[in-house]
């Protein structure tokens, strides 16, 4: 399998300006079954609410003009990732905004994760096979505009001291969530 460079730009208007995108239903069957059936714009709809497309062309507007905010987000971008590599965590580099922290197990990236959100309140998306390939699942981590310097040094210091200890301390910390 060949491997893909990280996609330098944001996929969608929802990445790119914060714009609504795609929504998921988990529920029972039954549920599942009563929005197929009276709900159909849930599932159906190709096009986007006016005041979604109004929003996302504010923001298109907004940001043909100013520069501030791509360049704020390159920076806390870069910036993540020098605390990472003082911190000896395994950042993968790229031109990217995303982060990715390698990890090299899907059951420690599962774990870690747990852990992240349990602990410290801190949500962070796994990535796993298939969408990498396997022995390079890793934290995907974004930053964004908004995220301080101490936002960072809570979120690098909380995976500091998970990544120092052992996968089995942290597969009991995960069956102890569940």
């Amino acid at each position: 399998m060949a491997k893909q460079p990280p996609s330098p730009a944001p996929s969608s208007i929802a990445e790119a300006i914060g714009a609504l995108s795609g929504q998921n239903a988990t529920a029972s069957r039954t549920i599942c079954d009563a929005i197929r059936s009276y709900a159909p714009g849930f599932i159906f709809t190709t096009s986007i609410a006016p005041a979604i497309a109004a929003g996302a062309l504010a923001s298109i507007r907004h940001l043909k003009k100013s520069s501030v905010e791509r360049e704020r987000h390159q920076e806390r971008a870069r910036a993540l990732k020098t605390r990472f590599t003082v911190a000896d965590i395994p950042v993968m580099s790229g031109p990217s905004h995303i982060v990715p922290v390698l990890v090299a197990d899907p059951v420690r990236c599962k774990a870690l994760t747990n852990v992240l959100l349990d602990r410290y309140g801190i949500y962070v998306q796994p990535i796993n096979y298939p969408t990498v390939p396997r022995g390079t699942e890793r934290l995907r981590l974004t930053p964004s505009p908004q995220h301080s310097d101490a936002d960072m040094e809570h979120l690098v210091s909380s995976l500091s001291e998970l990544w120092v200890q052992c996968p089995m301390a942290l597969m009991e910390s995960l069956a102890a969530a569940e």
